[in-house]
């Protein structure tokens, strides 16, 4: 068949399959998540937990990951619907013989910080016998991004080696030998600027910084492994800073928990 031909023919027939497939009633999978979806909206807990089979997994990564399991997944529903949450949801795929419904979601709720409303996820159902037996919703990474730095701005941060960390919310950063001098902005060894981009920080060092030159970098990928740590690894070709190249050369993941000002 000539390819131009073969490629119309196609087509015709992804068309044709759409115009069935739409006028089709949705699985019963589809209509499982949409209940749960619907229940938490409307703060229904009995009807909600009621859809979770007794082994569920519920995953989900927005600022950190994190999964419940077994009666935990009911003590999630609990803190969604506490913090009077809405879901919109819309079905992107049902896959693996109507088991799998993949899902874009935007979630509201009085967790979601001012200005980022509503979250954006993609979510994935697995339903078996009319049970949820698994959910993993995953943040885009802009949003994510934009938590993480909403947990990091105004606080200071220690990274195990006795040094002190402050990021600012206008961008800038700088690190300290102890917590004395942070308070006092006294023995600054590092200054400059940072930015955060799909799980990446980027320090650029400015004029005050002892110990890399004006627009020298330093780079790690990283994440949040919880409300008060993010774990970075250096990303050695794209950190042109000499000092952290060689100090961190042995030893290149960094883990930094929130001091205690």
């Amino acid at each position: 068949m000539h390819a131009k031909l073969r490629k119309n023919v196609v087509f015709v027939l992804v068309l044709t399959l759409l115009a069935v497939g739409g006028a089709q009633e949705p699985p019963e999978s589809q209509r499982v998540v949409e209940r749960f979806a619907e229940a938490l909206s409307a703060g229904r807990i009995t009807t909600a937990t009621g859809l979770l089979a007794s082994n569920a997994t519920w995953s989900e990564h927005d600022l950190f990951w994190r999964t419940a399991s077994g009666t935990d997944t009911q003590i999630r529903v609990n803190q969604l619907v506490r913090a009077d949450v809405r879901i919109e949801t819309e079905v992107i795929a049902v896959l693996g013989h109507g088991q799998v419904v993949i899902a874009a979601e935007r979630m509201w709720g009085d967790f979601v910080p001012e200005g980022m409303a509503p979250l954006r996820s993609t979510t994935v159902y697995v339903v078996e016998s009319g049970w949820l037996v698994g959910i993993t919703r995953v943040l885009s990474a802009e949003q994510r991004d934009a938590l993480t730095l909403a947990t990091i701005a105004d606080t200071a941060w220690d990274d195990g080696a006795g040094t002190y960390h402050r990021f600012d919310a206008d961008g800038t950063y700088r690190n300290f030998d102890s917590m004395d001098d942070l308070r006092s902005d006294r023995d600054l060894y590092f200054s400059g600027t940072y930015q955060l981009e799909r799980g990446v920080f980027t320090w650029v060092a400015d004029a005050d910084s002892r110990v890399c030159n004006p627009g020298e970098r330093l780079v790690m990928r990283g994440r949040m492994s919880d409300q008060d740590t993010w774990i970075g690894l250096l990303i050695p070709d794209r950190t042109d800073c000499a000092y952290y190249r060689s100090l961190l050369a042995d030893q290149p993941v960094v883990t930094h928990r929130l001091a205690d000002e």
